[in-house]
């Protein structure tokens, strides 16, 4: 899959991930990418409820930060096994 927004917003959507964040920092130094799993689940790829990724910016950085976000979401998500997970909890 090409690193492009428009697969980062597809994946995204197919696994029902929310993008909280996708591109320029407030301080316009860093690219950045925020997307975070749907409730009661984890990224298959880091155990964690959301894929985060900052690269300064400059050539190429967008597509470095899609192009991790979607190795990332490329093994799809788990469910939370953790029954005292704050963050599930959060999300209640």
């Amino acid at each position: 899959m090409n690193a492009t927004r428009q697969n980062v917003i597809a994946r995204a959507n197919e696994l029902g991930c929310t993008i909280t964040h996708l591109g320029v920092t407030v301080s316009g130094r860093m690219w950045e990418g925020l997307v975070d799993a749907p409730k009661g689940k984890v990224f298959a790829s880091n155990g964690c409820h959301f894929v985060t990724v900052s690269v300064f910016c400059g050539k190429g950085a967008a597509e470095a930060v899609y192009k991790a976000i979607l190795d990332d979401m490329e093994m799809g998500l788990e469910t939370c096994e953790d029954p005292d997970c704050e963050y599930c909890k959060e999300q209640n």
